[in-house]
Parts: C-alpha cells; structure tokens; sequence
C-alpha cells in the first residue's frame, strides 16, 4: 500500500495544478482561475484560521448559529431575489421516467396531502420521488420553481441540493480509488499543495487521507467564512487557505462535518482523474444512470427547468462550494444516485459492493463516506439558504427524496418525519 500510495502521490504532483480548462464548469462555461483566491474589489483575507468562533450544532459546522444539521449556513436577512434566468442557456432536457411500477394497496393521494401540500403551503416550491426496490412509484411536485417565469414546480424541476453534493462527489471518488488513481488509506494533501504552490501549515496535515476527507475525520475547522460570507471567491482560494492554517483536531480522531473536506475533495479529484471536477462527474456518473439536466450552479446561476432559490444580493457559497454543495438535481435524479450505491438494485451500478457498502458503514457521529446515516437508513441532507433536501435509502424497499425551495422546516432532518408520516398516511409503512 504505501509503495502504491506514493506512485499515486507521484502521478498527482505530475499532473499539477488544474488549467483554467479543467476547472471551467459545464453550468456556467466561464474558467475558473486554479491561482485565484483574492476576493473581487480586496486583498486577499489575511486571516487564515478558519471559520469565526460559533459553536458547531452536535459536531456539525454551521457558521451563522443556527443549527442546520449538515453545515451548511441559512442566511438570515434574505433580500429580493438577484437571480437572472439565462434563457440563452442550453441545458439538456430531462430524460422522461414514467412510472415504473405501483405499490399493492399504497394511497398516494394520502401521501402527497400528509407531505407535498403541508410542505407547499409553506415552501415556495417542493417535489418529491419515491423508488421502491429500485422502480419509481410515485412523483409529485407543488408550488412555483421560477417567480419571474410563473413556471410551475414539476418533479423534473432542478432544485440546489446542497450537502447532497457530498454524497455524488464521494461515489466519483471512490471510482478513481476502483481505478487505482487514489488510494484510500495513503496521505493525500502534500501533492495538492505542492500542485498549487502552498506550504501545508499544520504537520498533521501529512498524515491526512482520502478516507479522512471522505468522513470528516481530517480535523479541518469549518471554514464558514471562506464559504458563506465572500472570503474567497472560489473552491481553490478556500483550500488554499485552508491548507495554510492549523488543523483543529488530529486526523483519523473526532469527527467534524466541514464542507472543507469535500472543497478539497473536488481538488483532489481533478488532479487524479485529469479532467474538471464536473466533468468527472458527468462522464463517470450521470451519464450512465442517464441522469441529463443535472450542474453545478453558481449563484444566480438560473436556466428553465431550474427552481429559483431566494438568496442574498452580493452571495457566492454556490461559487465557492463545488463539490461540497453546489449541485441542483431533482429528487427523481437523486433516488436514482442514492438506489446506484444498492448492489442488490437493477441497473447500472457505479461502484462495486466492497466500495459501496464502506460509504454506508458508520465511521462514527452518524457518518460514512459521503452519507448521513440513521440506524439502518442511510443518504444525506442538504440545507442552505432557501433550500433544504433529503434523500434516504430506508430498508423496507423504499427510496425517497425531497427538495424544497424555502426555509421550512427549519431543521432539514424534520423531512424524516414527514416521510414517515406520509408513508403511514400511504398504508405502506
């Protein structure tokens, strides 16, 4: 393994920092320079500590006091949306799925009035899909995705998904492990850091693996300003920082969700699989779920078919956040991903079982690799300004995501319950 890890280490430091090329997204067409970390119209944040001093919610970061469950900040003090719908844009329409199958006995109509219209009634938009044994059963969607548009909501409606993001950058990771392009167990961070010219400031950071990133165990602090309040203007700038500073606690101890594991993830992917982070994901992933109309989005960022997140005027954590946080994705999209990772599910499977059970076995703080895990019910939550999400894999058959443009409920981890109510409701639980 070591022998391994450091051919890998070689080949990483070969391939060097990503070109402005590699790192252009697919969503915007606009490069994103590797070297930029100086913030539009400043100087570069000379404060390289980290996050500011807010007490994380049960281990997990937050950055602005509330208690979002998986760290992602909900800004306070929403202004008029600033969000343009590009209508130029061309973005591949979504691959019609109809339904599959049917559930003996199930009242869906129940379901949706116990889920879809409680949570319509508060939310400006929300849908929701549900698999059951890998087959779509039910959709259903309600509300406006885009106020200048009047489009309505539809389950094929593109949603910000946010720490969800984590779960799809995992499974693209753990194929590059499948390859041999990165190693699961060996140090990973010193050919990045070597590749974007930076001193690691923390010699604990040599000791930091992909494992480590891939469960929040790595002791990077949370970094919630360089993500949610414009200390950076990109993924690269906020690891760059980040591997400048101190490490909060030693790697492989405590766990702590920060989205800086999976920004530097993002990094780390581009150098190992050579080509843009997205695009990886695109060619590795989607493309053979057929999965078509999913992105990454920077704010603003609004094309039709896309939900239209209120936000801040003057924010960027879409910009910044990468493969922590910035994908949109309708929950039929997001069944299909999470349903991929069953090797006892149909289709098309991205990683064999010994890769995909460790993303779902516990590493400890209700974590794996890439997943929120609740007993034997496994996903991810995504909250972020006007946008919560769920996606979970429930071992009675059931496969069910929820996207939400809005802010209620308040604690993204409330959508369990609403499934579970609606499941009742249904007769299926």
């Amino acid at each position: 393994m070591i022998a391994a890890g450091l051919a890998i280490a070689a080949s990483l430091a070969a391939v060097g920092a990503p070109t402005d090329q590699a790192r252009a997204r697919s969503g915007t067409g606009e490069a994103v320079a590797g070297f930029d970390v100086v913030p539009r119209g400043g100087e570069a944040d000379d404060d390289l500590s980290g996050s500011p001093n807010v007490a994380p919610v049960e281990g997990d970061g937050n950055g602005d006091g509330t208690s979002a469950p998986d760290g992602e900040g909900q800004l306070d003090g929403v202004e008029d949306l600033d969000e343009t719908t590009d209508d130029t844009a061309e973005t591949p329409a979504p691959v019609p799925e109809p339904i599959g199958g049917d559930v003996p006995g199930a009242d869906w109509a129940a379901f949706d009035r116990a889920v879809l219209d409680r949570l319509g009634s508060a939310n400006a938009a929300v849908a929701v899909a549900i698999r059951k044994d890998g087959i779509l059963v039910h959709e259903g969607a309600r509300g406006t995705a885009n106020r200048l548009t009047g489009a309505p909501a539809t389950p094929d409606s593109k949603f910000r998904i946010a720490s969800n993001s984590k779960t799809i950058t995992a499974i693209v990771a753990l194929q590059l492990v499948g390859e041999g392009r990165l190693a699961l167990d060996e140090p990973i961070l010193q050919p990045l850091a070597d590749a974007y010219g930076v001193r690691l400031g923390d010699d604990r950071m040599s000791r930091v693996t992909l494992r480590h990133l891939l469960g929040h165990r790595s002791g990077f602090a949370d970094f919630d300003a360089q993500f949610f309040r414009n200390a950076t203007v990109s993924c690269e700038g906020a690891a760059m920082q980040a591997m400048q500073a101190r490490l909060r606690s030693t790697p492989g101890g405590s766990s702590n969700y920060s989205n800086m594991n999976y920004c530097l993830l993002s990094l780390i992917m581009e150098q190992a699989g050579g080509d843009g982070y997205d695009v990886l994901v695109q060619t590795k992933l989607l493309e053979p779920l057929g999965i078509t109309g999913m992105r990454l989005v920077g704010n603003g960022d609004v094309r039709d078919g896309d939900v239209q997140h209120a936000e801040g005027v003057g924010r960027n954590f879409m910009e910044v956040l990468e493969g922590a946080g910035s994908w949109i994705a309708s929950p039929k999209d997001m069944t299909k991903i999470l349903d991929s990772l069953d090797p006892n599910r149909p289709g098309w499977h991205p990683l064999p079982a010994e890769l995909a059970t460790q993303m779902y076995a516990p590493t400890g703080g209700g974590l794996g690799l890439g997943m929120r895990l609740w007993g034997s019910t496994w996903g991810h939550t995504g909250t972020i300004q006007a946008a919560h999400s769920i996606m979970v894999h429930r071992p009675d058959g059931f496969t069910i995501a929820i996207t939400i443009s809005g802010e209620t409920p308040f604690e993204t981890d409330d959508l369990l319950g609403y499934i579970s109510r609606g499941l009742n409701a249904a007769g299926v639980a």
